[in-house]
This record gives C-alpha cells, structure tokens and sequence, in this order.
C-alpha cells in the first residue's frame, strides 16, 4: 500500500510539473495576484474576469520567472473570462484543452494556478457535470462543470487538469457562489473568437419584455405546444419593432428552438447578434413565421 501511494504521489507531482509552464501569475489587481492559463501559441493568456482590476499596467510572470507587459484583449462578466495578449515571441509553452466528451462525473482532477512565484495545486474529483445554464451577469455557459477541489486565494484564472494534463476548463469561484466552478472548453472558443473579432462577447436581442403563457387548446394543435412567451414590452426602435412584432405576440421558437420562457428567449438568442432569424409566433389566433433582424448588446 505504501509502494502504491507513493507513486500516485509521484504521478501526481510530475503531473504539475507538467501543466506549470503553462500557468501564469497575472498582475492585474492591487496587493494580490492571479492565475492565468496560456492558451496558444499567438500568445493569447485566459483569465477569470474578476481578478482582473484594471485594463491597463497589466504584467504576466512566467514559471521561469519572466515579467512580460500584457494587453487586454477583451473581458466577458457573463462568463466571468478575460483574454490577454503578451508577445508571440515569448516562447511561452499552450495548454490543450479536453472536450466535454473527455468528462465524466467522479474522475480525478487538479486544479492548477499561479498566484504567487512558484505553481501550486489541490486535488478532487468532478462532483457535477451538466447542461448549459446562464449565469446572473447574463452570460451563457455550455456545461456546468464543478469540482470539489479547494479553491484558494489566486486560483481564479487557474486550470482544471485531467490525469492527461489537459485543461478541461478555466476555475472561478465568482460564477456560483460558494462553489468551484471551471468555464468549459466550449465556452472559451466562443468567448475568445467573440473577443478577438469585436473586443467584446456581443450578444443578440430583440428588444421585448416577455412572460411565459400556456396556449389556448385551439391554438396549442396547430403549433405543436403548449406554451410560449408572450411579448408585454416593446423596446421603442429596437429590433422587435422595425420587424412589425407587437405586443400580444407569443413567442414560440427563435430558429428552430423553443420559446416558452423568457430565459429561453435569451438563450436563443446568445449567438445571433445582428443576423436574421425566423420567429415563429402566434398573433390573433394563427401561427405565423416572421424574419426579424437582431442587434446586439454586451
């Protein structure tokens, strides 16, 4: 038994030894540091968005003790990301991510920063592992991933590892209250795409206050359900109404997926800023099709 713990100790040691030149000290807010994820070759270095204070004065410190100015890229408070820039040239070593198909509730992981000189680690398992949820900044996040490992002072920012040294996602403890939380792979392609083209994550809208409804019987059959949301707000010169939608209007599906909440309606909505989208919807009775131009907000 001795013999076998002593090499998972060891597994576990060289594996932090791995991932740490990947893993950053980030200056961005007075007295204290965070963590950072290098996330490619370009020079691109993944942030929890709350750690970092400022726009401007930003520093990143290597494992190899190096102090490099960066650039902010972009931030994202919906998803709790930030993205820097340092120079290519730096040499500085990327980090591969996992898919959501590589997780599975119960496998072992390490969470990973730097929040002081030298990397530091603690230990747990995936403890959750599930669907899409929005977060209370309004962000969209495409896996809720929890971890029970300890979240110390300076992790946000830092890494969750597999037993392969791959990141599965990026920790914050500022999304769920209470709670280690990493931001999934899918999530960081998307925000940092968002951020590197637009220097924000823009999000579509329509410019409509809504409620959920259930349909009359009459009209539930020929829509094939049983609810939507009614629109009781129209945004003066917004989206909504240059396309004619009014108030009355039942929302049942922006695209192809269903609109029976409010928070649907958002979430329809996530990856279609200033684009046309088909709105099926119920108006006096009869259910009609309707193509709406989107904008765009934060």
């Amino acid at each position: 038994m001795a013999i076998e713990l002593k090499e998972i100790s060891g597994a576990l040691s060289a594996l932090v030894a791995k991932v740490a030149p990947s893993i950053v000290r980030i200056d961005g807010r007075a007295h204290h540091g965070a963590s950072g994820v290098v996330y490619n070759a370009q020079g691109l270095i993944l942030a929890a968005n709350h750690a970092i204070e400022r726009d401007e004065h930003l520093t990143v410190t290597t494992h190899d003790g190096r102090t490099l100015e960066a650039k902010l890229l972009g931030r994202d408070p919906g998803t709790d990301l930030a993205v820097l820039e340092v120079d290519a040239g730096a040499g500085l070593a990327p980090l591969p991510f996992a898919s959501a198909g590589d997780i599975a509730v119960g496998q072992l992981v390490l969470s990973v920063a730097r929040p002081g000189k030298t990397a530091r680690a603690t230990s747990g398992i995936v403890s959750a592992f599930g669907e899409s949820y929005r977060t209370h900044h309004n962000g969209r996040v495409d896996h809720y991933l929890e971890s029970d490992a300890d979240l110390r002072p300076g992790f946000s920012g830092g890494a969750l590892i597999d037993t392969d040294g791959r990141a599965l996602g990026v920790v914050t403890g500022a999304i769920v209250r209470g709670t280690t939380v990493a931001i999934p792979t899918a999530t960081i392609e998307r925000v940092v795409r968002e951020l590197g083209a637009h220097g924000r994550v823009r999000r579509g809208y329509l410019g409509v206050g809504s409620y959920p409804v259930r349909l009359a019987p009459s009209v539930a059959g020929a829509a094939s359900k049983t609810e939507g949301a009614v629109i009781v707000a129209i945004e003066p010169d917004g989206p909504a109404e240059k396309a004619g939608l009014l108030q009355g209007d039942v929302l049942l599906s922006i695209d192809g997926q269903p609109t029976a909440h409010p928070a649907q309606v958002a979430a329809a909505l996530e990856d279609k800023a200033d684009v046309d989208v088909k709105i099926e919807l119920v108006r006096g009775g009869e259910v009609k099709t309707v193509t709406v131009k989107t904008g765009h907000r934060r």
